[in-house]
């Protein structure tokens, strides 16, 4: 009876408990999701509206990173790059068609999470997340001036797809 209410005492007392591991991954997973969710919400979704794509992103962007973050022990180098090349190149391949903007994105959300997941929270870190932000900004909303809109049609009569056929098509 001893050994079990000591044992409650100590599952119930929390001061023993250490927060300082606790921290070291919350505040670098915070920054990730916020550079992440600029990138999406900022970015990605005022043009496309797809909340789908943005709410896999952001998936993605989290289990990435606390995937890194956890094997920060592990020895990681040019492996990693050569597997999310060929990670992308399956899915780009051998899924349904997925817009290159979309695939575009998904690859900065995965390879942000990765460089915010293998490294500390510091000055080189930050300004290279700022970077980013500020070349996304520039080719989103300076070089890309013109909007395009565009539409997916699935037409099934593939017969009707011939010059002289013009007015049934249509």
């Amino acid at each position: 009876i001893e050994a079990l209410e000591n044992a409650e005492r100590s599952i119930i007392d929390l001061s023993t408990l250490d927060l300082s591991p606790a921290m070291s991954l919350t505040v670098p997973f915070i920054f990730n999701m916020v550079i992440c969710s600029i990138l999406v919400w900022l970015f990605y979704y005022p043009k496309s509206h797809n909340k789908g794509f943005s709410v896999t992103f952001m998936l993605f962007s989290a289990v990435v990173f606390l995937l890194l973050y956890f094997m920060g022990g592990v020895s990681l180098d040019i492996t990693v790059g050569l597997g999310l090349f060929m990670i992308f190149c399956i899915m780009r391949y051998r899924t349904e068609m997925v817009p290159i903007r979309e695939m575009t994105y998904l690859f900065l959300t995965i390879a942000l999470s990765v460089v915010n997941g293998i490294n500390n929270l510091d000055d080189k870190l930050i300004l290279t997340n700022a970077l980013l932000i500020v070349l996304l900004l520039v080719v989103e909303y300076v070089v890309v001036l013109r909007r395009e809109s565009s539409r997916l049609v699935c037409y099934e009569r593939i017969e009707l797809i011939r010059p002289e056929r013009r007015k049934e098509l249509i």
